[in-house]
């Protein structure tokens, strides 16, 4: 949001100079103009995929390493315009 109001500042204009796009979807992100595109991430599901990574480990200390694999969501808000030519 910061990076907006700079930009703004500057006397420039996003998206329409300067595409900006954010990553963890908080809630500040509806909260400036114009609102941000961001990458979503379900922390829930990072979290629990963290405790049950460490429980394997804990009590299956010679298992084979995992590895625990979160896709991003794009949530396309104001902030981002076309590619130019």
């Amino acid at each position: 949001m910061e990076t907006i109001h700079a930009i703004q500042k500057l006397g420039l204009n996003v998206p329409q100079d300067i595409s900006v796009i954010g990553y963890d979807d908080t809630h500040l992100a509806t909260s400036v103009s114009p609102s941000l595109t961001t990458m979503h991430v379900d922390t829930i599901a990072m979290g629990q995929g963290a405790v049950h990574l460490v429980s394997m480990r804990m009590h299956k200390p010679e298992a084979a390493r995992m590895t625990l694999v979160i896709h991003p969501t794009l949530v396309e808000r104001q902030s981002v315009s076309a590619q130019r030519k």
